[in-house]
């Protein structure tokens, strides 16, 4: 709608017009009018596919916020609630505008606090879980991934955190090649703080607390049915 951007259109346009060969029968032809009406009904169509994906947009968030659940729990009992919050916490509502960055980052650097799997080996020596295992574990949804890593040290109850991670560890033992498995004894968790500057790889400090052998996270694998 820039003046001089839709200057240049109606010339381009009107160029392409009159060098146009075609047989219109004169009763077939609109009026003014006509045109008018039909150009604002396309506006009107753009206006309200925009609507709807707002609407979708707050909807997804008013579900991951808890906020729905809350409304339900004050309706339906108690115990019905704790069932609800179960597997509310394994679901994941996501929305087209989820895959894509907003770009709204802090440049400021800072601390990051996460769970953080590690591989041991046979001779005590450790290493890094590859990225493409956590994206065949969560479906390469980075959310996801990340939202299961905060409640692996932020549950609560700590009988419910260490079931977590170990669901955590056992998925990704299970989408980890075998090329990758030899020599692996455990998978160690940590209660790592990262940097928010990119150029910082490794850790500010690192806590163990997790320890999963072998015999459990095969075990774990075999009974898994991923994350949500």
């Amino acid at each position: 709608r820039l003046a001089p951007i839709a200057a240049i259109g109606r010339r381009c346009y009107r160029r392409v017009a009159e060098n146009r060969r075609c047989r219109v029968k004169e009763e077939a032809a609109q009026s003014p009018s006509s045109i008018a009406v039909r150009k604002k009904s396309g506006y009107l169509t753009s206006h309200f596919v925009g609507m709807v994906l707002l609407a979708g947009e707050a909807l997804a968030v008013i579900l991951n916020s808890g906020a729905a659940f809350g409304v339900i729990g004050m309706t339906i009992g108690t115990q019905a609630s704790a069932r609800l919050l179960v597997g509310w916490r394994k679901i994941k509502w996501t929305w087209p505008f989820d895959q894509y960055p907003t770009f709204a980052y802090s440049w400021d650097n800072g601390s990051y606090r996460t769970w953080e799997p590690r591989l041991v080996y046979a001779n005590g020596s450790e290493s890094t879980i590859p990225p493409e295992v956590f994206a065949r574990s969560f479906d390469n949804s980075v959310s996801v991934a990340e939202a299961n890593a905060q409640q692996a040290i932020k549950y609560s109850d700590p009988i419910w955190r260490r079931k977590h991670a170990l669901s955590m560890a056992g998925m990704l033992w299970k989408n980890l090649p075998n090329s990758a498995r030899s020599n692996v004894v455990a998978i160690r968790g940590y209660e790592s703080i990262f940097s928010t500057n990119p150029d910082d790889t490794e850790p500010i400090s690192r806590n163990l607390v997790d320890t999963f052998p072998l015999q459990l996270l095969q075990a774990e694998a075999a009974t898994s049915q991923g994350f949500r």
